[in-house]
């Protein structure tokens, strides 16, 4: 930055006197809050909040997750919870809370610890169902409808999120690593390395952890996507679209990289970055368009890195991605891909 620039105005928040015209949609929302939730009880052993075990077994208005627990909605408690924590995350939280009642050793894990995590997932896992993964002593096994168990004889290391006990962030992502593709384990390593909405894991830790893992299942795809995970990726769409330019032949752009603006004064970090051909591309979400005021300045945004001779390609869940990669392979002034032999 030249000297007595004032400091970064990149893309993230609002300037102080400038704010959006509506709250941020849950799944662009970061870090904790709390809310009011149903609490969560045995119908066995005392009363509880002023209602009989009988009345919290029997009641109709009760539901019950999992056998042998209740979920009370006319009785509420203070709760962290993720800040971008929707229907789908509460319920899988509070099934897992129930479980854990009943099975204190059952812990979430695989897709449930990290989709309560904030580690980004395919949508092809939500859409196979709401089955609670949990990891289970191989001595106690657990079979319960709903309710994914992977017995291990290993002793996992574990931490508490939201009232319930997970596996860690490293033996979530070893989980993982048999669930998902290698391009998919790229998201969630990504997703831990920040900043998305786990607390950054960094790359160094992660590297040590892969090469001391031995012969895991997936050790594979875990080193295989170490090598092409990027820290400072700010969503799972940034992701795939820097993977599908690479994917196509193109070079790799740098992530979020700072480009000084003599027009605004400060310095912007467009998503994705060929600095040597002043390419950026920057991915838009319905949130850029639905907000009045987040509009104007990306407008005033990209319009001053426009002006300094910057071609800037917006990219949203429409674009065409064989158009756009034409279209950067041509900025970039790359020949044209010759026909598969």
């Amino acid at each position: 930055m030249p000297e007595g620039a004032v400091e970064p105005c990149g893309a993230g928040a609002p300037d102080d006197d400038v704010r959006l015209a509506d709250p941020l949609p849950l799944y662009l929302r970061r870090g904790t809050e709390v809310r009011a939730v149903p609490l969560v009880a045995r119908p066995a052993g005392a009363d509880i909040a002023g209602v009989s075990a009988y009345s919290l077994a029997r009641s109709a208005e009760n539901r019950r997750p999992v056998r042998g627990a209740r979920v009370l909605p006319a009785v509420t408690r203070p709760r962290e919870v993720a800040a971008w924590a929707d229907a789908r995350w509460l319920s899988l939280r509070e099934r897992l809370e129930a479980l854990q009642l009943c099975r204190p050793d059952a812990l979430g894990s695989h897709a449930t610890a990290a989709e309560l995590l904030g580690i980004p997932l395919p949508s092809r896992l939500q859409r196979q169902g709401s089955h609670l993964h949990v990891q289970v002593p191989l001595a106690r096994p657990l079979r319960r409808e709903g309710i994914r168990a992977h017995r291990s004889a290993r002793v996992p290391t574990t931490q508490q999120a939201f009232g319930v006990t997970l596996v860690s962030w490293w033996e979530t992502l070893v989980g993982l690593a048999s669930m998902l593709d290698e391009d998919e384990l790229v998201e969630a390593m990504e997703g831990l390395l920040g900043p998305w909405r786990t607390p950054p894991v960094d790359a160094t830790e992660i590297g040590e952890r892969i090469e001391a893992a031995g012969r895991i299942r997936g050790i594979r795809t875990l080193r295989a996507a170490m090598v092409r995970a990027r820290p400072g990726v700010q969503s799972p769409q940034e992701t795939r679209l820097r993977l599908s330019l690479v994917r196509a032949g193109l070079p790799e752009p740098a992530v979020n990289k700072a480009i000084w603006v003599p027009e605004l004064g400060c310095e912007i970090a467009p998503d994705l970055v060929y600095e040597r051909e002043r390419v950026a591309l920057e991915y838009e979400g319905e949130h850029h368009r639905l907000d009045p005021v987040q509009f104007t300045r990306d407008a005033e945004r990209w319009n001053a890195l426009q002006a300094c001779g910057w071609t800037v390609e917006k990219v949203t869940a429409r674009t065409d991605r064989v158009r756009l990669i034409a279209r950067v392979r041509q900025k970039l002034r790359l020949p044209r891909p010759g026909p598969v032999e």
